[in-house]
């Protein structure tokens, strides 16, 4: 199966291309995005700039998406991380 990353700066487009590319004839297919991930932190959040506590919140996030890419992948979905 096939794992794909987008990945850019804020407001460049990631969502708009993955939802072009999930919109194809690709099945079965997962689309992984890393602020929905994030967002499940909903108390005492740091942004990846704000210190040790923003980078392990960042780590944590990147773990969390690798695994969940490499469930589905174990699926044999391809995925579409998006971050």
């Amino acid at each position: 199966m096939t794992i794909l990353l987008l990945t850019g700066p804020l407001a460049s487009g990631k969502t708009t291309v993955a939802a072009a590319l999930a919109s194809r004839d690709v099945d079965p297919l997962a689309v992984i995005e890393l602020d929905t991930l994030r967002r499940m932190v909903v108390r005492s959040h740091f942004a990846p700039w704000d210190g040790e506590k923003g980078r392990r919140q960042q780590f944590l996030g990147i773990r969390n998406d690798c695994a969940l890419a490499r469930t589905f992948d174990q699926a044999e979905f391809d995925v579409l991380l998006v971050d």
